[in-house]
């Protein structure tokens, strides 16, 4: 998949990503704020004889073991339900281990207890309720045996110190007494006290010894208070609304852009021309560009009448060129406009279409085959009578109505919705009322059912190419593939495929900036000229029932000739030479009215004569000045025949190649000239 395709999935989903990121932030947002505020206090504790003397690397291992033990003690249910019991908590050892837990540092000999609460003081008070009582459990507590052993040899060592030296002054005073006493008795009595003192001094010199070095022996298994908690009531832990918020919105990013993968593979929606042209196999004619809803009635509700000088207006004329060069060497007298499924517009672009041909000089039939739910009428302002639903009821053929906002166009409504209308539309009068539209007009629209239906299908086989139309961001592949192949089994000739309400027609090629309903024409006078149109031309006389009756089953089980948009069959006037007068009659502008000339002998010509070199001399001969329809009786008729065979069999005899010589042949290939051979 080429970068551009996942710049246009981006850019088609990527509302629901930006609408999952919004929605889970601002989710974030509202929940964090809604909750109270935690504070959070810390009260540290040095665990071990970290900091008294002659500390060994073995005191500091047992201290480290001992500290975990510590952190360990912080939240069981013994030390938890003492602090509730001291701070009457109204809580249960459960609920408070949710709020409270220690953390040991194990290259400082440090224990962190921290509590959280709603009230910064009582957060505090828990914290250092914690450490006391586990101060009051560990062998350092005052009430504990050995610091009761510690206190009675303090003691000890008190008494001590107080005996050697009261020893030592009778040491010094018995001393002073031998020097001067001169009685042998006495000095031997004297100098026996003396080595008794002598005697207890050293012995308390020992003893005292003995409880220094055991007071100064390190206490691994002690908890000391270094840093009693306070309350921070400016500082709550939580909520924390940056954070929840920051990662709500990468959830929310993370969850859009799931959904917006799996929503495009599986989607079975037609986006893009690529996937129209890769879904059907057949040439894109064009893409139509979104535009807003219009109101109004006689044609109001059509961009091309209402609004000609938008981007809009311009891909329908957009369709009309490349439909014109699509067709330069076949014939597209008949164009059925139907679509795959319900609310692909199809009506609307035959309704446009048939606007913009008959305002590039076509003299446009539109015919609305929709007999189950039928739009022309009210979009163009028609008597929604006496319409296709009636061909079947009488004996004449229904009469197309002149739409007077636009020159050129004439519209048959569907007089109505019709229960057999699949019956209407593949009868043979259906069949004799196209070939007669055909001969009385440049082109022939049909606006059908869509091809859910029966009734499309039903007349696909009966007119000369048809256009399908695919709603942008609405028809479905499946429907699309079971459309073409639904054609393609009747017999159908699909000449193409057009893509609706695309975001950004085909003029957004050119004016990339620019909106579907933004002005690309702004000179007034253009405008004006767009809307006017053509000088206006008139549908040529019907053919009345008692002329040449043989001759009319004749044109009528003819297959349908192929054409660009050829087959209008008109007389040129006698001041015109006959080859410039048939490029009139072909689908050029200003074609004069065709009172000179049978319309069912014109019909004929054509049919023997599809070569446009044989056809010129045919219509030459049928050209006669002063003369109206009712005047060719048929003498007339007779020599016009005469005429034209004659002039195909002296082509024929000399070996003349009527393709290659008349440059007037609209596009002819051999095919045209073999057909015209075999006849």
């Amino acid at each position: 998949m080429e970068l551009k395709n996942y710049f246009a999935i981006l850019r088609r989903w990527g509302w629901i990503m930006l609408l999952c990121t919004a929605l889970a932030g601002i989710t974030g947002y509202l929940y964090t704020s809604s909750q109270p505020p935690v504070y959070q206090s810390r009260s540290r504790y040095l665990i071990g004889p970290a900091l008294t003397p002659n500390v060994t690397s073995n005191d500091l291992r047992a201290s480290s073991q001992i500290g975990q033990t510590y952190d360990e003690l912080v939240t069981s249910r013994p030390v938890l339900q003492a602090v509730i019991d001291k701070l009457k908590l109204g809580t249960t050892a459960d609920m408070l281990k949710l709020q409270v837990g220690g953390t040991w540092i194990d290259t400082t000999q440090i224990l962190s207890i921290r509590a959280n609460a709603g009230d910064p003081m009582m957060a505090a008070n828990i914290a250092n309720a914690i450490g006391d009582e586990l101060i009051q459990r560990s062998p350092s507590s005052p009430t504990s045996k050995a610091a009761l052993r510690r206190q009675q040899a303090e003691a000890q060592i008190v008494r001590l110190q107080d005996t050697i030296r009261t020893t030592d002054d009778e040491i010094e005073q018995l001393a002073n007494q031998i020097q001067q006493t001169t009685d042998p008795v006495a000095q031997r009595a004297l100098i026996i006290q003396l080595d008794q003192r002598r005697s207890q001094l050293a012995a308390a010199n020992r003893s005292y010894t003995d409880l220094n070095a055991l007071l100064q022996t390190s206490d691994v298994n002690q908890i000391t208070l270094v840093e009693q908690a306070v309350p921070v009531p400016d500082a709550p832990i939580a909520p924390d609304v940056s954070r929840t918020v920051l990662a709500a919105v990468i959830a929310g990013l993370v969850l859009g852009l799931v959904a917006m993968i799996l929503l495009e593979y599986f989607n079975d929606v037609i986006y893009t021309p690529e996937a129209l042209r890769k879904t059907t196999g057949l040439t894109y004619l064009g893409g139509l560009a979104r535009h807003k809803r219009l109101r109004g009635a006689n044609g109001a509700q059509l961009v091309t009448v209402s609004k000609p000088e938008t981007l809009a207006a311009e891909s329908y004329r957009i369709l009309r060129t490349n439909l014109q060069i699509a067709g330069t060497d076949r014939h597209l007298p008949s164009l059925l406009i139907s679509s795959p499924s319900r609310g692909d517009g199809k009506s609307d672009v035959a309704a446009n279409l048939a606007v913009v041909l008959a305002r590039a000089g076509k003299l446009v039939i539109l015919v609305d085959a929709n007999l189950r739910r039928p739009q022309l009428a009210t979009l163009f302002g028609v008597p929604d009578q006496n319409g296709l639903a009636q061909l079947l009821d009488s004996d004449s053929l229904p009469e197309p109505v002149a739409v007077s906002p636009v020159p050129n166009l004439f519209v048959l409504p569907a007089g109505g919705v019709a229960p057999n209308s699949s019956e209407i539309l593949g009868s043979q009068r259906m069949y004799r009322l196209i070939q007669e539209y055909k001969a009385r007009a440049d082109v022939v629209l049909f606006d059908s059912p869509p091809l859910w239906y029966s009734d499309a299908l039903a007349l696909a086989p009966q007119v000369d190419g048809v256009l399908l139309v695919v709603s942008s961001g609405t028809t479905g592949r499946e429907n699309t593939i079971n459309a073409v192949e639904s054609l393609r089994l009747v017999g159908a000739r699909i000449i193409g495929t057009v893509l609706n309400r695309v975001k950004g027609g085909p003029a957004y090629f050119y004016y990339p900036t620019y909106a579907a309903n933004r002005v690309a024409l702004d000179s007034s006078g253009t405008v004006a000229a767009i809307s006017a149109g053509p000088a206006p031309r008139s549908l040529v006389a019907a053919p009345r029932a008692h002329e040449a009756p043989a001759l009319v089953d004749q044109v009528a089980s003819e297959p349908p000739q192929v054409g660009a948009f050829s087959g209008g069959l008109v007389a040129p006037p006698a001041d015109q030479p006959v080859e410039s007068a048939l490029d009139v009659g072909h689908g050029a502008q200003g074609a004069p009215p065709a009172e000179s000339v049978s319309p069912y002998a014109t019909a004929f010509i054509d049919a023997i004569a599809p070569d446009m070199t044989v056809a010129s001399d045919a219509h030459a001969s049928l050209a006669m000045p002063g003369k109206d329809t009712a005047a060719v009786d048929d003498s007339d008729l007779g020599h016009a025949i005469g005429e034209a065979v004659a002039a195909y069999s002296k082509n024929d005899d000399q070996g003349i190649d009527t393709d290659s010589t008349s440059k007037h042949s609209n596009g002819h290939s051999s095919t045209s000239h073999r057909r015209s051979k075999q006849r």
